[in-house]
């Protein structure tokens, strides 16, 4: 499945519960629900969210808050719980598209110094491998740059930014 293929909606600062409005600085829990066509995301008020009995279901999840129109900054902003557990969730995929966004959410992650890049190796007639070393749990990891096109990897960035609400752009990689 081609990343163009996933519509991944951007958070509609309500709940999909009960519909409620989330207020500039509340904080609420959105969640991606893995199908057939993509991730669905939703988003899940305090309250709705503590009444979910199975969150397991869910490729992913995270706590974020709305932030005001004037707490904008230039430095990206990204919830590194998140962008880290869906890194980890991402691992045994064999679909190119999810390879290929966990790639640069290793990228974003290493330069957040969540994971530290050790070594490159250009091995002859293969892809370029990161040598990284999570930070978290110490743990070696081989990561393979995916074979790509430069408009793939603005999806995926552009994908990414609707997924977690925030504003990554080519420089961060």
């Amino acid at each position: 499945m081609a990343l163009s293929d996933w519509e991944v909606g951007k958070g509609q600062r309500s709940c999909s519960v009960t519909g409620k409005f989330f207020e500039d600085g509340e904080h609420y829990h959105s969640a991606l629900l893995e199908t057939k066509d993509g991730f669905v995301r939703h988003d899940y008020s305090e309250d709705a969210w503590e009444k979910l009995e199975d969150k397991n279901q869910f490729f992913s999840f995270w706590k974020t808050k709305v932030q005001a129109a004037n707490e904008k900054s230039k430095k990206l902003v990204i919830d590194l719980d998140a962008f880290y557990a869906f890194f980890c969730n991402l691992a045994k995929s064999e679909d190119e598209s999810k390879i290929l966004f966990r790639y640069l959410v290793a990228l974003l992650l290493v330069r957040k110094r969540v994971l530290r890049l050790d070594k490159i190796e250009h091995p002859e007639g293969k892809q370029e491998t990161l040598f990284l070393t999570d930070m978290r749990t110490k743990e070696p990891i081989e990561l393979e740059t995916p074979p790509h096109k430069p408009e793939q990897l603005v999806e995926a960035q552009e994908t990414l930014n609707q997924i977690f609400d925030c504003q990554i752009s080519p420089e961060d990689f």
